[in-house]
């Protein structure tokens, strides 16, 4: 009988113990969300509301981007590896600056947008396609450059460049 009132102090002060260290959560930062990473300003679209098409990062510069599309050019980007964007299609290059992240030791994440661009493919008038360039800078973004090119051209022919990422 001992040994049974024994166990069971031994199980109510574990139980106690474990339930103590469940007080409450935890965190570290104010909330679960990233703000300083949040768009601003007047864009003429929210492309973190599309699909992701490829991402990377640039130790060099210290910065990251992801390539969004709406669905006509997620759908290309997946599918072809080579020609031109639909009409419709819009791909929008987003760069943050990166930070450390405060719930990962050793970890980076997006800090401070640096830039928001968009490739769009338009029907001209004679239905040939027409490409609009537009890039975003600031806080809050504002436009600094928009372009239209009947044939992609330097920064217009890299995001338009862009292909689906490959995943496992």
């Amino acid at each position: 009988m001992r040994h049974i009132v024994r166990k069971s102090f031994m199980l109510a002060g574990i139980c106690l113990l474990g339930a103590s260290g469940c007080s409450g959560i935890h965190h570290q930062g104010s909330n679960n969300f990233n703000d300083a990473a949040a768009l601003s300003g007047s864009l003429p679209y929210n492309p973190l509301q599309w699909s992701v098409v490829t991402s990377a990062v640039s130790r060099s510069d210290a910065t990251v981007y992801t390539v969004f599309g709406n669905g006509e050019a997620v759908g290309f980007a997946r599918s072809s590896s080579e020609g031109n964007y639909p009409v419709g299609s819009i791909v929008s290059l987003v760069t943050w600056t990166q930070r450390p992240s405060p719930r990962w030791f050793g970890g980076m994440i997006p800090g401070a947008i640096r830039s928001v661009e968009f490739a769009s493919v338009l029907s001209g008038d004679d239905h040939r396609p027409i490409y609009l360039y537009e890039e975003y800078q600031g806080s809050p973004l504002k436009v600094v450059t928009s372009q239209r090119q009947t044939i992609p051209a330097g920064r217009l022919a890299y995001l338009l460049a862009q292909r689906g990422a490959l995943m496992p």
